[in-house]
């Protein structure tokens, strides 16, 4: 099953099979609450407790069945099931398999259903940059709310503008020290997890200069015929010293 899906769209569940002639998996979508995070639910979702924590949290939002084919004895089999997106939100789905005589009937996922695709690279002067794009169309979407965080401190936020591009932390000390992660929301579309980045650091200090140039995109997947746009960043590195180069 797919981690991030965008709303209303279809989805591909695969399912891997053998020995269960007959089986079949009732499938509930848990819609989470709004102060529920993708991390708490990471944290928690092996724990015993967990089943009873959505009955009483979450919100039943909706039920899904599916059915396997019949297999030859030791034959394994691969179904593909296409299932409907809901709206935008942070979901556990809970499986409930049919078919089989262990104990632990029930499996959890995690599914984050948005529209919002963050880009985010590290940007000269201690600042991030973050374009947001539309995951399917790949156009910008702008008034995003995204946040930059260390150890869940909140080192900078604002709002993408009509490129969907944001600056955060921008002369910070603490942006180049490491252990950033990145959070966007835009209305209910809340449920995107966290975008990791990963700082420099220097085990000694040294006088040489180095250049490093990036290429991106503004979208990771492209469909036939579509325009690619290409953008490029040239950064000398000069003694824990950066600077773009013309």
């Amino acid at each position: 099953i797919p981690e991030v899906v965008c709303p209303d769209d279809m989805m591909n569940c695969q399912v891997r099979h053998r020995h269960l002639n007959n089986g079949g998996a009732g499938l509930v979508w848990y819609r989470m609450p709004e102060h529920v995070s993708y991390d708490s639910l990471s944290a928690n979702i092996s724990k015993p407790e967990f089943a009873d924590f959505l009955k009483h949290e979450a919100i039943l939002v909706r039920k899904d069945s599916l059915k396997w084919r019949n297999a030859l004895p030791y034959e394994e089999l691969t179904d593909t099931f296409c299932l409907q997106t809901p709206d935008a939100g942070l979901y556990v789905l809970s499986a409930d398999v049919r078919g089989i005589t262990s104990k632990n009937k029930s499996f959890f996922h995690i599914v984050t259903v948005t529209r919002l695709m963050p880009i985010v690279m590290e940007h000269p002067d201690t600042a991030v940059y973050c374009r947001v794009v539309d995951r399917t169309t790949g156009m910008p979407i702008e008034n995003v709310f995204v946040q930059l965080f260390k150890a869940g401190e909140v080192l900078s936020s604002d709002y993408t503008d009509a490129e969907g591009k944001v600056l955060l932390g921008e002369g910070n000390r603490k942006v180049r020290t490491g252990g950033l992660y990145v959070l966007a929301k835009k209305g209910e579309d809340v449920g995107h997890p966290r975008i990791y980045l990963y700082g420099r650091y220097s085990y000694h200090e040294t006088q040489s200069t180095e250049n490093i140039e990036r290429l991106f995109t503004d979208r990771s997947v492209y469909r036939p015929g579509q325009v690619v746009h290409v953008g490029g960043l040239c950064t000398t590195y000069s003694h824990m010293d950066e600077k773009v180069t013309p």
